[in-house]
């Protein structure tokens, strides 16, 4: 069969990978299990068998598509050898069906994944409230959406520990910043 037969598999194939049905199970399994993952230069097992899991998910998404086509997994196999290099969009599909095999690519997603969301909860956790110098009405103080207790009672220490966390805090959330950044 010339590859230009298989050309409609990878058509199919590749707007099935911009589909809902492929993208949120998919994003769902990262953003439950890219938590586990850290920028650390050690691959922990735990991370050896979330891969695992994934390559499983998307063997079993994936099949369940190829089969409401009409295609078996081998037939698949033999379109991307044969076809593989025919067009571009063949290429893209096998090289993104390679990709999610790569345990040291995957890791880096997780990771990338894992930072972007704590720094998505560290821009709301430090996010200004409206009323920020108000009071309370109790002595106690608010500060960035956060009621330190004994607000003008006497508290220089307490906001002083306070505004020390929150350059930490800051400073923290800079440096996640820039190395999302780099992964990018």
């Amino acid at each position: 069969m010339p590859p230009s037969d298989y050309d409609w598999i990878f058509d199919a194939v590749m707007q099935f990978f911009n589909s809902p049905e492929w993208d949120t199970p998919i994003m769902n399994f990262i953003d439950d299990k890219c938590i586990q993952f850290d920028n650390a230069d050690e691959n922990k097992l735990e991370y050896t068998m979330v891969h695992q899991s994934f390559v499983e998910l998307i063997d079993q998404t994936l099949g369940t598509f190829l089969t409401r086509l009409g295609i078996s997994e081998e037939e698949f196999v033999e379109a991307c050898e044969k076809a593989r290099s025919s067009r571009s969009i063949n290429s893209q599909v096998v090289g993104q069906l390679q990709s999610m095999d790569d345990f040291l690519a995957f890791k880096k997603l997780m990771v990338k994944r894992n930072l972007a969301l704590e720094l998505e909860v560290m821009q709301v956790a430090t996010t200004v409230m409206p009323n920020s110098n108000s009071s309370s009405g109790d002595g106690d103080e608010v500060i960035q959406g956060e009621v330190i207790e004994g607000g003008s009672g006497g508290g220089e220490e307490e906001g002083m520990k306070d505004a020390i966390d929150r350059s930490l805090m800051e400073l923290e959330m800079i440096h996640k910043v820039s190395f999302v950044k780099t992964l990018t």
